[in-house]
């Protein structure tokens, strides 16, 4: 029965004076995301945050692995039996067979110990507890299998099981199970951001993924009613909620650009259109985030995938804002990109059939190279810093929370 989990960060641990900041964002962020899921006290020492459990459990339940899984700042984490700091080693072994034990079917098994001494005042060392403990472990458990046609063995390099014990004045943490964390840094832990949200696969993973390091993101979406209807708005709804799981409360802002469209698809040359369109969502968002103290603007660019996304398209569209953009998919396959998706809940969303408010008035060729002097001279036609402004006028604001 397991007693404790044991957390382990990356990065965040590198941080010198910043450390308690970093380490504070990452235990507020624990008991938000598992409250309900898990009653525990948090505690920590260098290098670990231990959550005590209120009540011993068998194993974890699967929506709290998965809730820890995609945690930002978490590198991995263990459930663990707890030992008294002098336990003896035969204890140390009893224990580690036990875990064994779980773990047997009807094939052979392969185990290796594995020791951290980080309290110098135990009295072996790391290599004298692991080998002293493995003899007792391989002993016990095969004389258990001794009627059986099954066997432990020992495999140094690639065990089926491997047995730790984390030696630590406050205690013996044994434990064999160690599932990966997404790493990153906590939530919180850096500025805010604003992500242009789409309904699509990309703009949720590049939400994310600026979630994993440390930002809190909020949402803006466009959409062009009539011909983007509710079912368009009610999918960007969605994936905010599930963004909300990890972001917490999340601040969504709905703006419309029908009119914007029109005036373009009206007064400009129609191969710029998807251009110019994108340095109106820039202007728009730029003046938005600076509004609500959101420090830079996020998208789900990924180099070449579509024409706006070229470098010469990018740079071009980029110039228009006052803020830095980030692109966190910038480099990904959409093969990775549908991945992560899938991974954090967005995938089935996001493929649900809609409207998008930009693939309505794509032109037949698309400019995927146009300079930023023949885009400015195109866009005169526009009376930009008043659409502008009456697009933030009638920007509506929702607050998302997770389900």
């Amino acid at each position: 029965m397991y007693d404790l989990i044991i957390i382990r960060y990356g990065e965040m641990g590198l941080k010198g004076k910043n450390f308690s900041k970093f380490s504070q964002a990452l235990k507020d962020d624990i008991r938000r995301r598992l409250a309900g899921l898990l009653e525990f006290k948090i505690t920590s020492t260098y290098g670990r945050i231990f959550l005590d459990l209120n009540q011993p459990i068998a194993e974890l339940p699967p929506e709290v692995v998965r809730t820890l899984q995609l945690l930002p700042g978490i590198a991995s984490f263990s459930p663990a039996v707890t030992l008294k700091p002098s336990a003896e080693i035969d204890k140390l072994a009893d224990i580690g067979s036990k875990l064994i034990e779980s773990e047997l079917n009807e094939g052979s098994l392969s185990f290796k110990v594995e020791t951290n001494r980080a309290n110098k005042d135990y009295p072996f060392s790391s290599p004298e507890v692991s080998k002293k403990t493995g003899g007792m472990i391989y002993q016990k458990i095969n004389n258990l299998l001794e009627d059986k046609k099954q066997k432990l063995t020992v495999d140094v390099h690639s065990p089926d099981i491997q047995v730790e014990y984390d030696i630590r004045d406050s205690g013996i943490y044994v434990f064999y199970k160690r599932f990966s964390g997404s790493g990153g840094l906590p939530l919180g832990s850096a500025e805010s951001a604003l992500l242009l949200l789409s309904a699509g696969i990309d703009s949720p993973v590049a939400g994310w993924q600026m979630m994993r390091r440390g930002a809190q993101i909020k949402a803006l979406h466009f959409h062009t009613p009539p011909y983007t209807g509710e079912k368009a708005l009610e999918k960007v709804r969605d994936l905010s909620q599930k963004l909300a799981r990890y972001n917490g409360s999340t601040e969504l802002y709905i703006c419309e650009i029908t009119d914007i469209q029109r005036q373009i698809r009206e007064h400009c040359h129609k191969d710029y259109s998807i251009t110019i369109l994108r340095r109106m969502m820039l202007r728009i968002a730029t003046e938005l985030a600076k509004k609500i103290n959101a420090q830079a603007l996020v998208t789900g660019d990924s180099l070449g995938q579509v024409a706006s996304q070229t470098i010469t398209n990018l740079r071009t569209i980029s110039s228009v804002a006052r803020l830095p953009i980030l692109r966190p998919l910038l480099t990904w396959d959409k093969h990775d990109i549908i991945g992560m998706a899938k991974k954090i809940g967005t995938y089935e969303i996001s493929i649900r059939p809609h409207q998008d408010c930009c693939s309505i008035f794509v032109p037949e060729n698309p400019i995927t190279k146009p300079r930023p002097r023949p885009t400015e001279k195109t866009e005169k036609a526009l009376p930009i810093e008043e659409l502008v402004q009456t697009a933030l006028d009638e920007i509506e604001k929702e607050i998302i929370t997770a389900k």
